[in-house]
């Protein structure tokens, strides 16, 4: 009997469920579904998700991070505050 993955409302081989941008098989691994498309977590992360201004890395769903300096968002661990920034407004996520 071949195994096969329901996934977006068909079924699919293993090695045919494919991530849109890498092409390479998501397999029983999540995944994000963007537009109706599946992507491997490294993929949409590094296609869909904000960004941080300081280390310019993808900020992936659940890490901390907040917003700073007129709503720009960083990592919590990239965020360094300076006395420059006392007494300014920060909202962590």
């Amino acid at each position: 009997m071949l195994s096969c993955i329901n996934a977006l409302g068909e079924k699919w081989h293993p090695e045919c469920f494919c991530c849109t941008h890498c092409r390479k098989p998501v397999g029983v691994s999540s995944f994000f579904v963007e537009d109706g498309k599946p992507y491997c977590d490294d993929d949409w992360n590094h296609l869909f998700t904000t960004k941080c201004v300081d280390c310019k890395g993808p900020i992936k769903v659940g890490q901390k991070w907040l917003e700073a300096l007129g709503g720009q968002p960083f990592h919590a661990d990239c965020f360094k505050c300076s006395s420059l920034l006392y007494n300014k407004e920060f909202f962590m996520y």
